[in-house]
């Protein structure tokens, strides 16, 4: 083919991936806002590669990307979550990932792919513009869709979601869209600046969409981005005190900067009404008071440096958060309910990447941040980019870092990051003074093979990365579907798909057992007892495998312990044992997990065990003066047997931290009061 052909196909490729945002599969995925947008990705970047491996085997000169600091550190990055995976506690989710996040080492490795083929043909500084203002045009629909969700009512919803005061659009994540909108805002001062000043209406475009991107991370009322934007306004401001000789641009630079810092101080110091009523800046108020979510943040981040200082070097293992979170679990994530009570990152992108890929994968991470800093600044110190170009791109990564406290990177945000190293790399690279130097003895033998041994990988990880993921998210979709209408027929079906291998046979298997165990228990003596022991004994085959092949993912664990349970009321009793050793293993790898002894109580319970269950219980009730979980299982457990002034005394500790009276617990909490004064009279 022509060579022109295949750098313009190369060139229109590596354009189309920057659409991934805007990807959605409602009706065919499981997590429909994640899981199409990295198969999208990962393919349009490898059949990009394709074209490009071929280019460079044609024309190794012109397409070997120069040597660069800033792409051999990202690489640096990319290699430190490999080892951290090989030395990890769990390779296989390292390089994977899950369905919810799609964002193993494997990802990882399409966007340094993506990043690399970038540099290596959109060489010069206009050609790279126009991808920028691609992804600023797609973070624009993406706000825009933002809006239409926001108005869109319950009735009649907008991409899943209608009349709520917080949007996720594409993104289907609320602080992912108001990092998005934190792009599109800084984009858009960037591009302004990099514009044709002679072309007026630049400013009136770029000032549409910057302010539309203040607009998304207001719907989206998430702290993160908007101390983000605040603290990236101080640095622009502060910093155009030192690159203009005009007097009202710098007093306008100090009264921003000084009105962001006390709208930061009064925002997290303040108790006033009205900021209350604005989600997004309420939330920086928790920082400093430690309430709400951000209590369970901060104390995410403290599990993860007791993950750090276990493994200090490469970590648990790129996306193994989770081990780390249940191993140090703390007692006190109750107090927000048992939503905050898993957490399979750190909502923090440093303390989640400290965690997990140790002091090697966090200065590597940071190092790439380094040194975007220090090119920016020596390029704007030799005159090659202009200062306002300089504030605007040192604003864009500021906010990404202050963001990165709040949250983790995901899909849309690497892309972001990615596409911006690469920015930076091709101002560095037509910028340089002194051509780069390649090893041509290296060139002539070893690229030649690394041509071939990379084509190779690329068709393989194409075909059972991104095909066979694919086609295994949505047949699991469809099964998950004709379960609702034939359960006991349906069983067989997710038998069989459950032990075909592909990369992700562990999500198929959780999509599969949290679908079986939504079917209402039959109890012994009770019609179709025996085909509902039958069905969840297919049910448990799929779980036990699960958990042989994952050992470490103690939730899934949890729901087997409650499956083994109700087969033992429906007359099985042989599940005993495998349930008492599951529990055991339970309490080793999450010491602290009240849900471990509540569910191991109720197990006692079956064994007319009352003594066992009260002691295990009693394991959680010092846990916190504000959880009254443990109490109210007391109460029952002596209520159960009669024990009526017992079971009064935790019920009254129970209320006392907090219990509600609702209609589910009423009518417990009346026969425990009624019997109890009875005893006391008699």
């Amino acid at each position: 083919m022509n060579k022109k052909y295949l750098i313009y196909s190369l060139k229109a490729l590596l354009a189309l991936a920057l659409i991934m945002p805007l990807i959605v599969g409602l009706d065919h995925y499981i997590f429909p806002f994640i899981v199409p947008k990295a198969i999208f990705f990962r393919s349009v970047v490898a059949v990009a590669f394709f074209v490009y491996l071929t280019l460079l085997w044609n024309d190794k000169k012109t397409f070997l990307p120069k040597k660069n600091t800033l792409l051999i550190v990202a690489g640096l990055f990319l290699l430190a979550t490999f080892l951290s995976a090989i030395f990890g506690v769990d390779w296989v989710n390292s390089w994977w990932g899950d369905f919810e996040r799609m964002e193993g080492v494997h990802t990882l490795l399409y966007f340094y792919v993506y990043l690399v083929m970038l540099t290596a043909v959109f060489k010069e500084k206009k050609d790279y513009v126009f991808l920028l203002k691609i992804i600023l045009s797609v973070g624009v629909i993406v706000m825009l869709l933002g809006i239409i969700q926001r108005f869109a009512i319950r009735e009649n919803p907008f991409i899943s979601l209608g009349g709520s005061n917080r949007v996720y659009s594409t993104l289907g994540n609320f602080i992912y869209y108001g990092q998005y909108g934190l792009a599109v805002f800084w984009l858009s001062w960037l591009l302004l600046f990099l514009s044709d000043k002679a072309k007026t209406y630049y400013k009136w475009i770029y000032g549409a969409t910057s302010l539309l991107g203040v607009v998304g991370m207001f719907l989206a009322g998430s702290r993160g981005p908007f101390l983000a934007f605040f603290v990236s306004l101080i640095v622009f401001g502060l910093g155009s005190l030192f690159v203009t000789k005009n007097k009202k641009i710098k007093v306008a630079g100090l009264v921003v900067s000084l009105a962001m810092v006390a709208l930061i101080a009064t925002a997290i110091f303040s108790n006033s009404k009205i900021f209350a009523s604005i989600p997004a800046i309420h939330g920086l108020s928790e920082i400093y008071t430690r309430t709400g979510t951000a209590n369970t943040r901060i104390m995410a981040w403290e599990i993860a440096w007791k993950g750090f200082l276990d493994k200090p070097v490469f970590g648990y293992g790129w996306f193994n958060y989770h081990v780390v979170f249940d191993k140090y679990y703390n007692p006190k994530f109750l107090e927000h309910g048992w939503g905050e009570t898993w957490f399979d990152h750190a909502h923090n992108q440093y303390f989640d990447v400290l965690a997990t890929t140790g002091a090697v994968g966090l200065i590597t991470y940071l190092a790439v941040f380094v040194v975007m800093f220090y090119w920016l600044w020596r390029l704007y110190k030799r005159e090659k980019i202009t200062a306002w170009i300089w504030l605007a791109a040192n604003a864009f990564i500021v906010g990404h870092l202050i963001n990165n406290f709040f949250v983790f990177e995901h899909l849309s945000s690497y892309l972001l990051l990615f596409v911006f190293i690469g920015f930076v790399v091709v101002l560095h690279n037509t910028n340089r003074d002194v051509e780069d130097k390649k090893m041509k003895k290296v060139l002539s033998i070893g690229l030649d093979l690394f041509i071939v041994v990379a084509f190779i990988l690329n068709l393989y990880f194409l075909y059972y990365g991104n095909y066979i993921s694919d086609k295994a998210n949505r047949d699991t979709r469809d099964v998950l579907t004709q379960f609702q209408v034939n359960p006991p027929q349906v069983i067989k079906q997710m038998v069989s798909n459950s032990a075909v291998p592909n990369p992700h046979q562990r999500d198929v298997r959780a999509s599969f057992v949290n679908m079986t165990n939504k079917v209402k228990p039959v109890r012994q003596g009770e019609d179709k007892v025996v085909l509902y022991r039958n069905f969840m004994a297919d049910a448990i085959k799929i779980l036990e495998d699960h958990v042989k092949d994952y050992p470490l993912d103690i939730r899934r664990k949890l729901l087997l312990t409650q499956m083994y349970k109700d087969v033992y009321l429906a007359g099985d009793k042989s599940v005993a044992g495998r349930m008492e050793k599951l529990f055991i293993d339970l309490s080793e790898l999450s010491p602290d997990r009240q849900q471990v002894y509540y569910y191991w109580a109720e197990f006692k319970l079956l064994e007319d065990k009352y003594d066992e269950a009260v002691k295990i219980t009693k394991k959680t009730t010092s846990d916190s003066d504000k959880i009254y979980n443990g109490y109210w299982f007391l109460a029952k457990i002596e209520g159960s047997r009669s024990e009526w002034q017992k079971a009064r005394e935790y019920l009254d500790k129970a209320l006392e931290r907090g219990m509600e009276v609702a209609d589910s617990n009423r009518w417990m909490i009346n026969t425990i009061k009624d019997n109890s004064s009875s005893t006391i009279k008699k």
